[in-house]
């Protein structure tokens, strides 16, 4: 990958702006709503100031300061009088605001205006977060720009019908990464089976792997990440740190004061020359339609799925799990128990709703808007996501794409991958010796086998398997481990 790119980001001029009219009309008529919202009030007898007035996309929050003594039910009974002097057609009243004084208004406007991308990546609080991995996620009701991070979801499941706006959002949350980060500082990993939504990033740099068109080739790529993940925990474990931030900040401390750390898993056959550490990528794994793999494979991807939700974080590897089809068997429990962060687009009714975000209300969604749920979140947060042009996702691909093309790693070696399809009963000529290594470790693990006899993911996989059917090792359980039977020699 070419070092010119490494400091330069795209330049938000490659986003659309908002027609200038829609903001111009809403902020002539602010003044004169709060005016009629305190004579109503007034009328009834009851003194009351709007402090605060938040234009949304859908929604005018106000906030209200109502004068000692008057109690939130006096104004929650006149709603309907304060919609009728508004001439609005529904208003909600929010009792409390955390933190403030104030009881909401939400006045519904006559139409929607649309939140462009730009505004919610080309703002103080998009541009204020110092992360690799910032989401822009939309704006709130009151217009607000809401952002957060992957590190922080760890992991995101997102659900809606098609025509939703999943896949929008999908865009807009990789165009965000790519409005932060260099291929230097995050590598992409996108599975799309029906090959319609992510195939418009192909050429893009950050590109760890080709575009993961078939179920196979997805079952192989988890499997990678499994191995990735296994690696990085240990290289986590001998520098004593706890999450990949502060590995690359060790590793780079040690190389400013020109005393680079050695590999600890550095053997004559990997060349002459020991190699050092270098810094990792955060990698994203994006997988649209996620529910395809578990219909077509199975059990198998739900319980490579929950491996690496379990753990993969911490080694900054981030999963973005999608699915039009809501139901229990695709989002299972075990999925939801691991994936707490997760976001309802409109579904088809109270059943899906209550799947997906723990009650009803995504049935009610208009196109765009989202449930957002995460641990820190007492209750779900109403979003409005933001539009994305295609013309927008090709300009910063296209700009990215100045700075050289995706450089992949292999993942699935051919060789190996035809080796796989092949049924032999022999066993593997290196067998014994890896019955020897695996009950001598006390840990079965695919990676290590690979690591320890060089050989390829498949090649370790079929090994593993032939311990099993010898009843050396226990089949796995729910989360994919296995236990060592045999005992040493």
């Amino acid at each position: 990958m070419p070092n010119t790119m490494i400091n330069k980001l795209p330049a938000f001029d490659l986003l659309l702006l908002p027609p200038v009219n829609e903001a111009q009309v809403a902020s002539s008529e602010l003044p004169k709503m709060a005016e009629s919202i305190e004579s109503c009030l007034a009328a009834y007898g009851i003194e009351a100031n709007v402090k605060h007035i938040s234009p949304g996309p859908m929604y005018i929050h106000f906030d209200l300061l109502p004068a000692s003594g008057i109690k939130v039910s006096q104004i929650a009974n006149l709603s309907h009088d304060i919609t009728r002097s508004l001439s609005a057609s529904s208003i909600q009243v929010v009792p409390v605001i955390p933190g403030t004084p104030y009881i909401g208004l939400d006045v519904l406007k006559n139409s929607r205006d649309t939140v462009y991308l730009r505004t919610v990546l080309d703002c103080a609080q998009f541009r204020d977060v110092d992360s690799h991995l910032a989401i822009a996620l939309g704006k709130d009701i009151s217009g607000k720009p809401i952002i957060t991070t992957l590190t922080n979801m760890q992991h995101l499941l997102i659900g809606g019908i098609t025509g939703s706006g999943k896949s929008t959002f999908i865009h807009s949350m990789i165009l965000s990464i790519l409005y932060k980060a260099t291929p230097v500082d995050v590598r992409f990993i996108m599975i799309d089976t029906n090959m319609l939504e992510l195939s418009v990033y192909k050429k893009l740099p950050h590109l760890l792997t080709r575009i993961i068109s078939n179920t196979e080739e997805a079952v192989h790529t988890l499997h990678w990440s499994i191995s990735e993940m296994e690696r990085r925990y240990k290289l986590l474990s001998v520098l004593g740190v706890r999450s990949l931030v502060e590995y690359n900040q060790r590793v780079q401390q040690a190389a400013d004061l020109s005393h680079p750390i050695p590999n600890p898993f550095w053997v004559p056959a990997d060349g002459a020359n020991m190699t050092m550490l270098m810094q990792l990528p955060n990698i994203v794994v994006v997988i649209d339609e996620f529910s395809d793999l578990i219909l077509k494979a199975g059990k198998e991807v739900e319980t490579l799925l929950i491996s690496l939700v379990q753990q993969a974080h911490i080694t900054g590897i981030h999963l973005i799990l999608a699915t039009r089809y809501i139901s229990v068997d695709i989002i299972t429990n075990l999925i939801k128990s691991n994936i707490p962060t997760r976001i309802a687009f409109s579904v088809f009714d109270k059943t899906d709703s209550r799947i997906i975000s723990g009650q009803n209300g995504a049935e009610l969604l208009p196109i765009g808007d989202m449930l957002y749920m995460a641990p820190n979140l007492v209750e779900p947060l109403r979003l409005h996501g933001a539009l994305v042009h295609e013309q927008e996702i090709y300009a910063v691909i296209q700009d990215w794409q100045t700075y050289g093309q995706p450089q992949y790693i292999e993942i699935i070696p051919v060789n190996d991958y035809e080796a796989l399809t092949f049924e032999d009963e022999e066993l593997d000529p290196l067998f014994d010796q890896a019955v020897i290594f695996v009950v001598e470790k006390k840990r079965v693990s695919i990676s290590g086998v690979q690591r320890q006899f060089r050989i390829g993911y498949n090649r370790a996989t079929r090994i593993i398997e032939q311990m099993e059917t010898s009843g050396i090792i226990s089949m796995p359980d729910n989360n994919g481990n296995r236990s060592v039977l045999a005992r040493p020699s």
